[in-house]
């Protein structure tokens, strides 16, 4: 998308926290290695157009810009920043229609998303104490 969000910005600040976790504690490096192919997709909606696409394959997440997916999940740039902060609730937003599931076995891959929300929150959390 041309210039860099707010929500680029936040996702690129936990993707290199996340990286320098991963890449320093052996347990998180197994785990994720052992995970390697349980791929979801995050795509969220811009406001002005356009999408930001993640790839969340077990527990580390990265940019995306293929097509191919086990499960998508799709959402609006406030969806997710209500979700990333805690203010809304993942199975609500379903609810409501603000989040919108597909692909193989969705189902299943909506209580990794679930977790995945609150690892986001957790390393937030971390860059707050860091600054």
């Amino acid at each position: 998308m041309g210039d860099e969000t707010y929500i680029d910005r936040v996702l690129d600040r936990l993707i290199t926290l996340q990286d320098k976790i991963i890449d320093s504690d052996p347990f998180y490096k197994r785990t994720t290695i052992e995970g390697e192919g349980r791929v979801g997709i995050l795509e969220i909606l811009g406001t002005e157009g356009g999408a930001y696409k993640y790839i969340c394959e077990n527990s580390r997440i990265k940019r995306y810009e293929g097509e191919g997916f086990l499960t998508r999940i799709t959402m609006s740039e406030d969806t997710f920043l209500d979700l990333f902060s805690g203010e809304a609730d993942l199975d609500d937003e379903y609810a409501r229609g603000h989040v919108k599931f597909g692909g193989k076995d969705w189902t299943l891959h909506a209580e990794n998303f679930k977790s995945g929300f609150r690892h986001m929150r957790y390393l937030w959390g971390l860059i707050g104490r860091v600054k």
